[in-house]
């Protein structure tokens, strides 16, 4: 009985020795893998083994094989460690996918596993260009990197050369501006459009800066932000391919910031008759006219840059006074008013009196009629003087030449602007008003800050338009309007007006730019940025380079002003308190655990690989609150010297916070609907959001903001809506109409 017992125990241990046998034999792992010695390292040996991850033996013992530079060793590890595992992967390292060490290797976990990569890599050094461009796609199929882009790029480049295939120009299709002769009154445009070939767009630029560009692709959209000066902006872009053939179109875009110039001369305006008043007068833009409209009725003009125009208007009962809008096709508005007043009024800060003769004079008390037989008719709307000198005068009179002389009266030019607001959140603000001369302009010049915004001089086209068709009359009384960009915080807005005799008259406003609540840093996603850990090769200084690399994108994401990151202080002072050193950052529980003690939403965990010709940048994003991983991130770049890696990892961590700010989007929307605990609002697939996005909701009132709590988008319902829970379930003041925007 015993025997038979010790035979069948024997038996046991003999099947599980050959299935342990049979297993260890199937995966990718050699008894004795082949010797690569250089410099005295033997490049076949890691530093560890086991039979659970041959896959992962494999994949490390091909980069070594790599490091040694045995190619052909590398080449059949690699193919091995497909055999096991077959697709590429970055996620083996990526907190909140998989638990920290679960491999034996940290090099592993940094590096990500990328077999396909890594062999397309290989036939590409050894001139295999059709193999290298097949791997290679197939790992950016399974796992996007930067580092299968760059050699991608290199392979189909070679691959276009030797077989001479690529002899097509790049097309360029211009969307915004609509037309490559733009006019505007803004201070940036967003370019937009498509770079298309008929194999690879590889470069993009704008005024010869570079538009990003990692993957060549057969078309590439591009949307790129400018700065404009005022007045003539030209603007040249370019694409080009893989095999360095280009094309460009150039784009001519005018910065208005003027508006219409309204001018009306004294006596072209005459008393109304039956509650009808005359309007005579002419309006002209350098850019072009586009609309103008008395009380909101249009009125006929011709287009072009000058129009004269004359209509009767009709002035309601008791009406104050006319507007006057003149628009221009950059979108500039100048507004004026022509103040009305009734016979029964006498009441004026300026005015006239007149006597039995016919003759008048000022008035700085009220305005007094001779009670004639025809002034004892019903009351009609007489026009209020425009210039306080000048009389009101009947379709019969015109203005007593001695009136014009009475310089005393006023000074010349005058001219007097509505206040413009002492306060505001926009960029730019309008600044209407109204100009009076006698003696011809000489110049207009305003100041913002000192600066000179904008300048006319009796040389300028417009100016000398106006002298012209105007400087014929006598008086002339004008409504002019300016478009005036702001700078943040204080502005002092100085405008000047010149006459020809050297006379000047300054008028100076302050206006103080405040940044938009909602868009302040303080309320932008809160980001925990850990400490970075790389590997490199043994002659490169690891800590040196995870210490900068870790300084320049901390400096990275501050500068973008996308993201709130956590004040290192706060960081250190957590630490202390539970007794912890930054190494305990890199368990994952402990570093969510850390990062919910915070103000933070998300925690980035970056890695660096380094060798003495490359530098590889990654960064992991994990939501904090609900320690699901929410994006990767990487940047390959090569390095020319040793003396260049500190510069080649200053400009990849710049890459990488720009990489992953886009994957955050700051975009506002509205609140459509609120039902019990959830708001409907307006933000949708198109504007690139996912689930789980962060909302903060607030309202917008008389130029302030109330915030009023935090939503998180729970389901993308179309293009343009979604679905979002509120944290403060209880919260009764959302109504529709709210506003919200990504947090």
């Amino acid at each position: 009985m015993k025997k038979k017992s010790y035979i069948r125990f024997t038996g046991y241990l003999l099947g599980l020795f050959l299935c342990l046998l049979s297993f260890y034999l199937s995966g990718c792992e050699v008894v004795m893998p082949p010797s690569c010695v250089k410099s005295g390292v033997d490049y076949s040996k890691i530093p560890y083994k086991t039979i659970h991850y041959d896959w992962d033996s494999c994949y490390l013992r091909g980069c070594s094989y790599v490091k040694g530079e045995c190619l052909d060793y590398a080449l059949q590890e690699f193919k091995m460690a497909i055999k096991d595992r077959p697709h590429d992967t970055g996620l083996v390292m990526a907190y909140g996918m998989h638990q920290m060490g679960q491999f034996p290797s940290r090099e592993l976990e940094i590096m990500g596993y990328f077999p396909h990569r890594e062999l397309g890599i290989l036939y590409y050094s050894k001139g295999h260009i059709k193999e290298a461009i097949e791997e290679l796609e197939t790992s950016l199929m399974d796992c996007p990197s930067s580092k299968a882009m760059f050699y991608i790029n290199l392979a189909r480049k070679k691959w276009l050369l030797e077989n001479d295939l690529d002899h097509d120009l790049p097309s360029l299709h211009i969307s915004q501006p609509p037309s490559h002769f733009f006019v505007t009154n803004q201070p940036t445009i967003t370019l937009q459009g498509l770079a298309e070939d008929d194999h690879y767009i590889s470069t993009l630029t704008v005024n010869g800066e570079p538009i990003f560009i990692e993957l060549a692709s057969k078309s590439v959209p591009f949307s790129h932000n400018l700065i404009l000066q005022t007045g003539q902006n030209q603007i040249v872009i370019e694409s080009g391919d893989l095999v360095g053939l280009s094309a460009s179109e150039t784009l001519e875009i005018i910065v208005d910031t003027m508006g219409p110039v309204i001018n009306m001369a004294q006596p072209q305006i005459r008393q109304p008759v039956d509650g009808r008043i005359f309007i005579q007068g002419i309006v002209l833009d350098d850019s072009g006219l586009d609309t103008l409209s008395i009380d909101g009725k249009p009125v006929e003009i011709e287009g072009g840059i000058i129009s004269e125009f004359s209509r009767w208007v009709d002035v309601p009962k008791d009406a104050k006074r006319l507007t006057l809008v003149a628009a221009d096709i950059a979108g500039n508005k100048t507004i004026g008013t022509i103040d009305l007043f009734h016979e029964n009024n006498i009441r004026r800060s300026f005015g006239m009196n007149m006597d039995k003769t016919g003759k008048a004079w000022i008035s700085a008390s009220g305005l007094s009629m001779d009670h004639s037989p025809a002034a004892s008719r019903e009351p009609v709307v007489r026009l209020a003087s425009l210039f306080p000198f000048i009389p009101a005068v009947s379709h019969e009179e015109s203005i007593p030449e001695s009136l014009c002389d009475a310089e005393a009266a006023f000074p010349d030019p005058f001219f007097d602007f509505l206040d413009p607001p002492s306060m505001t959140i926009y960029d730019q603000i309008p600044l209407h008003g109204k100009i009076l001369y006698k003696t011809p302009i000489a110049a207009i010049n305003i100041y913002v800050n000192k600066r000179p915004f904008h300048s006319l001089s009796y040389d300028s086209s417009l100016l000398s338009k106006i002298r012209g068709w105007l400087f014929e009359k006598a008086l002339n009384y004008l409504f002019w309007g300016w478009t005036i960009k702001l700078d943040p915080g204080p502005n002092e807005i100085t405008i000047e007006v010149i006459n020809g005799d050297g006379a000047k008259e300054r008028k100076t406003y302050n206006v103080l730019k405040k940044e938009e609540e909602v868009l302040d840093q303080r309320h932008r996603l809160g980001i925990l940025i850990l400490p970075t850990e790389g590997i490199s090769s043994p002659n490169l200084n690891l800590q040196s380079s995870n210490r900068y690399a870790f300084k320049e994108l901390t400096s990275a994401f501050v500068t973008q002003k996308r993201f709130n990151p956590v004040d290192r202080e706060k960081l250190d002072k957590i630490l202390q308190e539970l007794r912890l050193s930054e190494s305990a950052l890199f368990n994952q529980s402990m570093a969510l655990e850390i990062g919910g003690h915070l103000p933070a939403d998300v925690m980035c965990a970056s890695y660096i690989v380094e060798t003495e010709d490359s530098v590889e940048l990654k960064a992991f994003i994990t939501d904090v609150e609900t320690s699901q991983y929410v994006c990767a991130k990487d940047v390959y770049l090569m390095t020319h010297t040793m003396r260049d890696i500190h510069e080649t990892i200053s400009t990849a961590a710049k890459i990488l916070a720009m990489k992953t700010r886009d994957e955050f989007p700051l975009i506002k929307g509205d609140v459509l609907e609120k039902q019990q605990g959830k708001i409907l609002v307006t933000l949708g697939k198109k504007d690139k959001i996912r689930e789980g996005t962060k909302l903060i909701v607030y309202r917008e009132e008389n130029g302030e903001i109330l915030f009023l709590t935090q939503a998180k988008i729970e389901k993308l319902l179309d293009i343009s809506s979604s679905m979002a829970w509120l944290y403060d379930t209880d919260n009764a003041m959302i109504v529709e109409g709210d506003k919200v925007i990504t947090k």
